[in-house]
């Protein structure tokens, strides 16, 4: 866009003036306005490779970073990407024109990534990168096809670890805290991910319609959105004692200092040593709850609902599907017959309730 600016004399110039992709401007004299748009998009047309070719590898992985940042990305995807740009800059001169690089260099990177990690890691690179070069066609004109192709490695696949119901009911009774063992109980209840139960608040509970509400950023775009699922009975229960003795905090779950959990991950490895089981996190109990669910004949169409891995078509059974869930979830998490564990979710006997 044209600007003004003031000559020696004191008198207004106008100025056509061009961003180039390695962030420095052109400009230039311009007697009217109109004659300076004229010559601005003249540069856009006529230089394209010219600009093109002055993006240096660190300026295209430096403005993808800030376009992904803008958009909400999640801290940990955002700090992936960085660190395979940087690991990809230690390799290859950050001040090499990005058409310089080949495919040669990426696939030397990558190989030593294999090596010395694993494929599964050189896999996630090679996302991340192409991911970079993809946005620099819509937004440097980089030229097509990407010349960064390399081919995926080989990874080797592990079973995700899913514990027994009886290790979790270990680790639920090796909590000593209230707080910690009514967030064990609803993970279980909901499958919720631990980013949800942390920002959980007392406005989330709708005890007369029996539900909870849940925010997670797992959707297209990154923004917060709600969902509303059913509570069992025996959750329905714990959460409202639970509620005694919350006082007048804004957080359902908090941590030992009285602030919200921000990462559980000592949590839950203390615990399973505690217990003598596997150590395992909360994934891992969301993994539990739809196998149980899995087990006791609770249709699919409900376990997607539940889990909310929904696109257009889930959503819409959803809504359907979550009408009748109560009564088929009641009774699945229940502890087997032959158990006689303390009372779930419980309060310390030495705790004060609030009115």
């Amino acid at each position: 866009m044209p600007i003004t600016r003031k000559d020696r004399h004191g008198k207004p110039v106008i100025y056509g003036r061009v961003k180039l992709p390695s962030g420095k401007h052109r400009e230039h004299r311009c007697t009217t306005w109109r004659e300076a748009v004229a010559w601005e998009e003249s540069v856009k047309v006529t230089q394209p490779d010219t600009v093109t070719g002055t993006v240096s590898l660190a300026a295209l992985f430096t403005a993808y970073l800030d376009h992904v940042q803008a958009r909400g990305m999640a801290d940990k995807t955002y700090g992936e990407k960085r660190q395979a740009f940087r690991d990809l800059l230690a390799d290859v001169k950050p001040s090499l024109p990005v058409q310089r690089v080949t495919y040669a260099l990426i696939e030397a990177h990558l190989d030593g990534i294999a090596r010395r990690i694993s494929g599964a890691q050189a896999n996630r690179r090679r996302k991340n990168i192409l991911a970079a070069y993809s946005w620099g066609v819509r937004a440097f004109k980089l030229p097509e096809p990407c010349p960064w192709r390399v081919e995926r490695y080989r990874e080797d696949k592990r079973p995700k670890y899913v514990p027994t119901p009886e290790d979790f009911w270990k680790v639920h009774d090796a909590a000593k805290s209230p707080d910690e063992r009514a967030m064990l109980f609803t993970a279980l209840h909901t499958a919720a991910r631990k980013e949800e139960l942390f920002r959980m608040q007392r406005s989330d509970l709708d005890f007369a319609n029996r539900r909870l509400r849940l925010w997670t950023r797992k959707r297209k775009g990154g923004g917060l959105e709600e969902d509303w699922i059913p509570m069992t009975q025996a959750l329905h229960d714990c959460l409202l004692r639970h509620r005694l003795q919350m006082g007048f905090r804004e957080h359902v779950f908090v941590s030992s200092r009285g602030t919200p959990w921000v990462s559980a991950t000592h949590l839950m490895y203390s615990l399973c040593d505690k217990a003598g089981v596997r150590r395992f996190g909360f994934h891992a109990i969301r993994h539990l709850s739809a196998s149980m669910l899995d087990g006791a004949g609770v249709p699919l169409s409900v376990i997607q609902a539940i889990l909310r891995h929904r696109s257009a078509l889930t959503t819409s059974r959803y809504l359907t599907s979550l009408r009748g869930v109560q009564a088929s979830l009641d009774g699945v998490f229940d502890r087997t017959k032959s158990e006689s564990p303390s009372e779930p979710c419980l309060a310390a006997t030495h705790l004060v309730t609030h009115n």
